[in-house]
C-alpha cells in the first residue's frame, strides 16, 4: 500500500437535525490515527447523517468538523479527498460500469486534470479487489453483480483512494457470513496500517473484531463515546436499542444477544 501521512478528524459542538428533530447533539468527539469508532444506534438514529457530515456532504446545525485542527470546508477539495474516504451507505453508479472501472475511481484524487491511470494504479485496483473476493471479476458490469458484490466494489474503490481516514457506512450491509468475516479482516489490516476509521454496523459484536472506542447515538440528541469497554455494556445497549440486550461470555469477551 502507499504511505500516507496520519490525520486526525473532530467534531466539536456537533448538533445535527433532521426537520425539527434533533438527531444529535453537541456531539465531542475526536479520532485518532490508528483508531477504529464503530457507530451504533437504531434506524433513522441519525448514523448516516452523522458520517455524511463529517465528510463535508452536509453542513450540521451547530459546530463544526476540523481536519488537523483546520475547519474541514477550508481544504481544498483535491487536499481533503486525499485525506478522507468516505462509503455512503447507498452507492448507485448512473452510469455503467466495469468492477475495475468503478474501483479505479478511488485513484481520482491523485490524478491530474487530463491523467490516465497507472500501470500501478490498476495494480493496487486489483489488490484491493482481490482482497474482498472480487478477483476475476474486474471485466464484469456493476448492474450484473449481486449486491453484496456490489457492496464489496464500492469498498474497493474506498480502499484505493489510499486515504488515511475512513468512514465507513455499513460497509457489511448486504454480505454473507463469509465476506462479513473477510471484510473484517480487511478492516482491521487498515487500522493495524495506521489509518483511522469511523464504521457504521448494527451488530455491536463487529467491535471485537477491529474497533478500539464506540459512538451510541440514541436518536433524540443523546450521545455516548468512548473506549469499547467503557461504552459497550449490555446496560447502554439495552437503552441504546430499547430493547433487552443480555451479554454472554466467551473466552473472556462479551458477546450481546437479545434477551
Amino acid at each position: 500500500m502507499n504511505p500516507f501521512v496520519p490525520h486526525q478528524l473532530q467534531a466539536r459542538g456537533l448538533t445535527l437535525r433532521m426537520g425539527e428533530r434533533t438527531l444529535v447533539e453537541a456531539l465531542d468527539l475526536s479520532i485518532q490515527p490508528g483508531e477504529c469508532w464503530l457507530v451504533l444506534g437504531e434506524n433513522g438514529c441519525g448514523k448516516s447523517t452523522l458520517l455524511a457530515t463529517l465528510a463535508g456532504w452536509l453542513k450540521p446545525a451547530t459546530g463544526s468538523v476540523r481536519l488537523d485542527n483546520q475547519a474541514l470546508g477550508n481544504w481544498p477539495p483535491r487536499q481533503r479527498t486525499l485525506a478522507l474516504a468516505w462509503l455512503a451507505q447507498h452507492d448507485d453508479s448512473p452510469f455503467p460500469l466495469t468492477v475495475l472501472e468503478k474501483t479505479l475511481t478511488g485513484r481520482h484524487p491523485h490524478l491530474g486534470r487530463w491523467d490516465w491511470e497507472s500501470a500501478d494504479d490498476i495494480a493496487l485496483a486489483k489488490q484491493q479487489l482481490a482482497r474482498l473476493d472480487l478477483a476475476g471479476l474486474e471485466a464484469r458490469d456493476l448492474a450484473t453483480l449481486s449486491g453484496g458484490e456490489r457492496r464489496r466494489v464500492g469498498l474497493a474503490a474506498v480502499l484505493t483512494q489510499q486515504a488515511p481516514l475512513l468512514l465507513l457506512d455499513e460497509p457489511l450491509s448486504q454480505l454473507d457470513l463469509r465476506h462479513q468475516q473477510q471484510t473484517l479482516a480487511v478492516l482491521r489490516e487498515e487500522r493495524q496500517a495506521g489509518r483511522a476509521l469511523a464504521v457504521v454496523s448494527h451488530d455491536p459484536n463487529h467491535a471485537h473484531d477491529f474497533a478500539s472506542h464506540v459512538l451510541l447515538l440514541f436518536g433524540d440528541g443523546r450521545w455516548l463515546a468512548g473506549p469499547v469497554a467503557d461504552v459497550l455494556t449490555a446496560e447502554h445497549l439495552s437503552a441504546l436499542y430499547r430493547y433487552p440486550v443480555t451479554a454472554l461470555q466467551r473466552d473472556g469477551m462479551a458477546w450481546f444477544v437479545p434477551a
